[in-house]
């Protein structure tokens, strides 16, 4: 799901649909109904299909005030490639709410949203209930130049859960409309806030509610957490960024950290790694 759209819609006290990758038609018989704002979300990749959608909506929905968000916001001169009249580069809950009158500081609300859909393993459908999904805030304060949900977009972290007991009521309510304790975590970099995540794993063990998470990681915020600490809190899979091996061209989270030896204690935990590295950067040959 595009989750972003979930989250704004939750937020902001107007009727909104949402469409999520619809098909053309679909889309062109909703924007024909007269919305005052039509919010176009994109990545990169899917540029020429959001400058259809706006000539689209422009040809159909004449007086709807056409709104561009989401990574592909962070193009240079996207609002002359694309027939717009806002560009919203960067969170975008608070901007919709002061766009529209309202509170942008008000208390945000997490929507209930399965991390995945349809899961299937060779084809085969795998029954029960998908992991929540859980987004305690977005961004980066590492901001790797290749990063594009940070580095173009301030280098910062906006919270949305700025507490662990925040973190810890929201997964507690999540947990009972969904009926399972198993979240995927899209947070850049979960850990990187160690207050927090130390405060919901001390709530966690104090009101005997385990949860289990899967989230993705820096090497240098795993290691200042703690892998015992990683097992206590219930996390079952990170995702880390190890990008180089060796210490010409890395990053400073990576700095002094033996990848190989970080992922091997891991594992050792029982802990799912999945590495992941970036191609074709300046140092490369």
């Amino acid at each position: 799901r595009s989750f972003g759209l979930y989250f704004i819609a939750e937020n902001i006290d107007a009727d909104v649909t949402v469409l999520d990758f619809p098909s053309r038609k679909r889309f062109e018989r909703e924007v024909a109904r007269g919305y005052d704002v039509v919010g176009i979300s994109f990545i990169a990749p899917n540029m020429v299909k959001a400058r259809e959608m706006a000539r689209i909506t422009r040809l159909l929905a004449p007086d709807a005030t056409v709104v561009l968000g989401g990574h592909g916001a962070a193009i240079e001169g996207i609002e002359e490639q694309i027939d717009c009249d806002h560009v919203v580069k960067g969170e975008g809950i608070r901007w919709m709410r002061h766009f529209l009158g309202q509170d942008p500081d008000a208390p945000l609300v997490h929507p209930s949203l399965p991390s995945t859909e349809r899961t299937r393993i060779m084809g085969i459908p795998v029954p029960g209930t998908t992991a929540n999904l859980l987004v305690p805030g977005v961004g980066c304060v590492n901001g790797c130049n290749f990063c594009s949900t940070s580095h173009f977009f301030g280098k910062s972290y906006t919270p949305f859960l700025s507490t662990g007991r925040e973190l810890f009521d929201t997964c507690c309510r999540l947990s009972e409309e969904r009926g399972t304790d198993d979240f995927f975590v899209m947070d850049e970099n979960f850990l990187k806030d160690r207050q927090r995540a130390i405060e919901l794993l001390e709530l966690m063990e104090r009101h005997n509610r385990p949860f289990t998470f899967q989230v993705f990681s820096s090497a240098e915020a795993i290691t200042a957490f703690g892998v015992d600490n990683m097992v206590r809190l219930g996390v079952g899979f990170v995702w880390i960024g190890v990008e180089r091996s060796s210490e010409q061209g890395n990053y400073d989270k990576n700095r002094g950290v033996d990848p190989r030896e970080l992922v091997a204690e891991l594992r050792s935990r029982g802990i799912i790694v999945l590495a992941s590295g970036i191609l074709c950067q300046e140092h490369h040959t």
